[in-house]
């Protein structure tokens, strides 16, 4: 399937918009669990946007391989932290 230009400037929309402000701070949410921290209820309700952010960008991924690999690194940051909190939260009862 080739995405047509509407969906391909949607896709590229969704990445700039995450690359200029989400990812900073995905990027220091990381900083912040991999020191140790939790996740409270604004940073979970940023990662919950995050996920939907990603099922957005991946459906139209799907069929533009450039596009796959910055989906797949955007899931795989979102897992990291995810995971790290979950263990610094089960860490800290």
């Amino acid at each position: 399937m080739t995405l047509t230009e509407e969906q391909l400037g949607k896709l590229q929309t969704i990445l700039t918009d995450f690359e200029q402000h989400q990812l900073p701070r995905l990027l220091d949410l990381e900083e912040h669990v991999n020191d140790g921290g939790t996740l409270n209820e604004f940073d979970i309700t940023f990662m919950e946007q995050i996920a939907d952010l990603a099922k957005r960008a991946n459906r139209y991924a799907e069929s533009h391989p450039d596009y796959q690999e910055f989906v797949a690194k955007m899931v795989h940051l979102y897992e990291q932290i995810t995971e790290k909190a979950l263990e610094n939260e089960k860490s800290a009862r």
